[in-house]
């Protein structure tokens, strides 16, 4: 049943709080894209939402954690700057990157580190998101994995080397899809099929990775692995 149709608002006069139950959450995006289409339709229509968030992966909740932590901080700082950038540069290579530059992997880190901490002293992460405290002992012994034993997994060379030997094995679904990909984008899709390496905006580039900039300027239509990116162990670990 819609959310936003005239009879549940007649059913629900209070604005009463509407409760959400996925049957699993994932990397996050059921819970994350419900919360931006109530942004883009609630209007001034404003009530109270809960979502209980479950998945059978129970390592799934704390990453999500994570990625809250890091929208959270980016709801607080001034839109455009450059910790801005920074936010959204770490969170879009923590969705999508399987390697990630050396200024967001110390970002995601430095949350890694905020949450541990949190958690280390009996306290929510988060005032608006509520974590049992039965499961704090997991939740910190896969953070600190996290920021040691799954860094030692592989070397940056041998995760280029995994994710590229699987899309060679998928060359010709690879042509196809590069064949239709935005013009603009192409380079970019180039680079990760031979390098495992997506792009950083440009203001972040420019801010915090300027050497970077200049060897995808130059060398994208024709890419080799770049060893400036370190490994997103939370992917690796997930």
């Amino acid at each position: 049943m819609p959310m936003f149709d005239p009879f549940i608002e007649r059913a629900n006069p209070e604005g009463n709080r509407v409760s959400f139950l996925f049957g699993g959450v994932g990397d996050s995006r059921h819970t994350l894209r419900t919360i931006i289409e109530i942004a883009k339709h609630e209007g001034a229509r404003k009530q109270l939402y809960h979502f209980t968030v479950n998945d059978i992966n129970n390592y799934a909740i704390i990453r999500n954690l994570i990625i809250w932590m890091l929208i959270q901080d980016l709801s607080e700082t001034t839109k455009d700057s450059d910790e801005a950038t920074l936010i959204v540069n770490t969170l879009i290579f923590v969705y999508f990157g399987t390697m990630m530059p050396d200024r967001a992997f110390e970002r995601l880190h430095q949350t890694i580190d905020e949450a541990l901490a949190a958690l280390k002293a009996g306290t929510q992460p988060l005032k608006w998101a509520h974590l049992y405290e039965k499961d704090f002992p997991m939740y910190l012994r896969v953070l600190t994995m996290w920021k040691g034993r799954a860094l030692k997994i592989y070397t940056n060379t041998e995760l280029i080397d995994k994710v590229t030997e699987e899309m060679k094995g998928r060359r010709s679904i690879d042509e196809d899809l590069i064949s239709r990909v935005p013009v603009a984008c192409k380079k970019e899709k180039l680079l990760y099929v031979h390098a495992a390496v997506l792009y950083p905006s440009r203001r972040f580039l420019k801010l915090f990775d300027p050497e970077m900039q200049v060897l995808l300027e130059n060398f994208s239509g024709k890419p080799k692995g770049h060893e400036n990116h370190r490994l997103n162990s939370d992917i690796c670990a997930a």
